[in-house]
């Protein structure tokens, strides 16, 4: 398998340097004039018969975004470098192209929204779509999700969009994402949109948007990523000390232990939230949250807060890893009320795809929305 990422990498590298001045290490092609990198860190390969097909997955890192990008495409070939090469170009031409585009100031529309009662000013720009099979550009999709996506935007850097579609059975199913988020009202607003334009000869649609705040309005986040995964590390030891207490006044604590009230306030909220929406992931989860704050009731998309992704990120990984416990896992999905929302419609004989579970934050007047 080395000897494919070696060659994945410098055949991404050839494509690449035909559009300027590039940098190859053994992990990585690095952009200098536009500070992007892409690591390739990961390649499938299965044979059919005489035909090879690699599925290649990228990571890219962007000082347009927030996180890292993570991307997979797939080429078929007669050989495995063809199939490698073909990989290649899929990416270049579909989600590289489209960053490429934001980093180069290139976009298509722009809009305003507010949050946090301050205005924010926004640029989309877009990848070509991916596509297998017969395509007759009948295709709109960000007529389909502009308002949507305008309502779920905070104040990060850039987000992007995702949408994964591939035909199953003469339907097609789909992945929509929001900076690597799920998000179901969103996910069924594509997937019915998709399957009313359904042509028997398309096999499956890609694309992503790339939407970016100005410089003008964008207000930088107090924390880096990093000093997010420790306080994650502290907030768990702080749920293990206090468990049997974490609904009776235990914010206090991680408040002294974060210096941050409001930072302390939504891990307090955040991780039950994530692990029970983890486990109980065939449910309908609301992709808002009710903000309730003296006596007001506002709705905060998750990929609104600029906390959200990355706690998750840490949480997941620490359990994935082993780092985090799985009693404690199992003990912050218990006192989560969405465990109690999911027996409930147990008990009804529910249809978990048409029962929506929203989940309340009760914040004091100092809370800051971020």
């Amino acid at each position: 398998m080395k000897q494919e990422l070696q060659f994945a990498l410098e055949s991404f590298g050839n494509i690449l340097s035909e559009t300027g001045q590039i940098d190859v290490d053994k992990e990585k092609v690095i952009l200098p004039s536009l500070e992007i990198s892409i690591g390739i860190h990961h390649i499938r390969m299965i044979q059919a018969g005489e035909n090879f097909s690699a599925t290649v997955y990228y990571s890219i890192d962007s000082p347009q975004l927030d996180n890292v990008l993570q991307d997979n495409l797939t080429g078929l070939g007669t050989t495995v470098e063809a199939a490698i090469l073909k990989a290649n170009q899929r990416f270049v031409a579909g989600s590289f192209s489209g960053l490429v585009n934001m980093a180069n100031g290139i976009s298509f529309t722009s809009f305003p929204t507010c949050f946090a009662g301050q205005k924010r000013l926004w640029q989309v720009t877009k990848s070509k779509e991916s596509t297998e099979g017969f395509y007759n550009n009948n295709f709109d999709i960000w007529e389909v999700i502009k308002e949507k996506i305008a309502l779920r935007l905070g104040n990060k850097k850039g987000y992007w969009v995702k949408i994964d579609c591939w035909k199953s059975s003469g339907q097609f199913d789909c992945d929509f994402t929001i900076n690597d988020l799920p998000d179901f009202e969103l996910f069924n607003d594509v997937l019915n949109y998709i399957n009313e334009r359904n042509s028997d000869e398309l096999f499956s649609y890609k694309q992503f948007f790339f939407i970016k705040q100005s410089d003008e309005t964008f207000t930088p986040y107090p924390y880096t990523k990093e000093q997010i995964g420790v306080f994650t590390e502290k907030a768990i030891q702080q749920f293990q000390t206090y468990e049997e207490e974490y609904f009776d006044g235990r914010i206090d604590c991680l408040a002294e232990v974060l210096n941050d009230l409001s930072l302390a306030i939504e891990f307090y909220y955040f991780l039950p939230f994530i692990c029970s929406v983890d486990r109980y992931d065939y449910a309908w989860h609301n992709d808002a949250i009710n903000l309730i704050q003296e006596g007001q009731n506002i709705m905060v998309y998750k990929s609104q807060f600029a906390s959200y992704n990355w706690i998750r990120e840490f949480l997941l990984n620490g359990f994935k890893t082993g780092k985090f416990s799985e009693d404690s896992y199992d003990k912050l999905v218990e006192i989560s009320p969405i465990s109690e929302s999911v027996e409930q419609l147990k008990e009804q004989n529910a249809n978990f795809l048409k029962s929506c579970i929203t989940v309340s934050m009760e914040v004091p007047s100092d809370y800051k929305l971020r």
